[in-house]
């Protein structure tokens, strides 16, 4: 067979952005509202979305007048290569919303790491671990992990997930561009990739380079340079949606996510960050902003807030 190493069509970015909008659109349909938080928008205007989506999910009769709807969120803006999560505008009307919050909700933050992937067919003589992975790989796809210098983000991310919240790549089983656009299309992204906890792929501290090698058909992944195969490992959508339900959450309040923000600062500052980030709020709208920030400035992670009913 001849080698064959494919680069994706498609950039982070745009994967992050379609994923990101696909699951909160899969997800509002069929769960517990969940709200992407976006760092490049201001602390306002994330409050008005989070109410609007509380307000049109658990209570519609409350919802004041000319307010989006949760569809209307989620639906705003068109799949493009380089994809930005649809924005509200910040001339919302509040009046009757600031009940809400006091309906007694909770919040569970998921951190995902977007990793994109290369695709490989045929043979890779010069590698043996994929001569080996090739007896039953015909063809799979390579992420990826940052283990050298500093920081070793792939141990940051262990070390935030050993503080309970769940941390995952998110990466896809895909690599055309035409099937990213496809499966937006037809709520599949999010269906369509594979997701590792840091933690089961193990904390890696030699300072080495190292991999992820997996196959959608296959629940067994090879990791590292000198291959070894742990079954079971390669989430699932399905496999996600149970490691939500067994996280833990918070109380979706100023004290609630200001909590968060101050465990993921110290983490960071664990690891050897010079961590600064605000630690007094307002509003819930500026603390899921700067709990957005600190996700993405020391973890590298784009925030999702699954909002949970007590």
């Amino acid at each position: 067979m001849t080698s064959s190493i494919h680069d994706c069509q498609f950039r982070e970015p745009s994967f992050a952005g379609n994923f990101l909008a696909d699951f909160a659109r899969y997800q509002t349909d069929a769960l517990s509202p969940i709200i992407p938080l976006q760092t490049e928008e201001g602390a306002f205007a994330a409050e008005v979305r989070l109410h609007t989506i509380l307000a049109s999910q658990m209570q519609p009769k409350k919802v004041a007048a000319g307010t989006l709807s949760v569809s209307d969120v989620v639906n705003a803006s068109s799949v493009t290569a380089e994809t930005n999560l649809p924005h509200v505008s910040e001339d919302l009307p509040l009046e009757g919303m600031d009940a809400i919050i006091e309906l007694g909700v909770n919040f569970r933050p998921i951190f995902f790491q977007f990793k994109v992937p290369e695709y490989v067919d045929g043979s890779v003589k010069s590698v043996v671990e994929y001569k080996k992975a090739l007896v039953a790989w015909p063809e799979f796809f390579r992420m990826y992990l940052r283990c050298r210098g500093f920081p070793n983000q792939h141990a940051v991310l262990c070390n935030l997930q050993n503080r309970g919240y769940l941390t995952t790549y998110a990466t896809p089983n895909f690599w055309k561009l035409s099937d990213l656009q496809r499966n937006y299309r037809d709520r599949l992204v999010a269906r369509s990739c594979s997701y590792f906890r840091p933690m089961d792929i193990g904390q890696i501290l030699d300072g080495k380079q190292h991999h992820v090698s997996y196959t959608p058909e296959s629940s067994t992944y090879w990791r590292f340079s000198d291959p070894s195969t742990r079954d079971g490992l390669r989430g699932t959508h399905e496999t996600l949606n149970r490691w939500m339900e067994e996280s833990p959450s918070h109380p979706l309040s100023v004290e609630g996510i200001q909590k968060v923000v101050k465990d993921l600062a110290l983490t960071a500052t664990e690891e050897g960050f010079d961590v600064t980030f605000r630690d007094r709020f307002a509003s819930i709208g500026q603390a899921i902003y700067e709990l957005a920030s600190v996700a993405m400035g020391y973890f590298n992670c784009h925030t999702v807030i699954q909002v949970i009913k007590k």
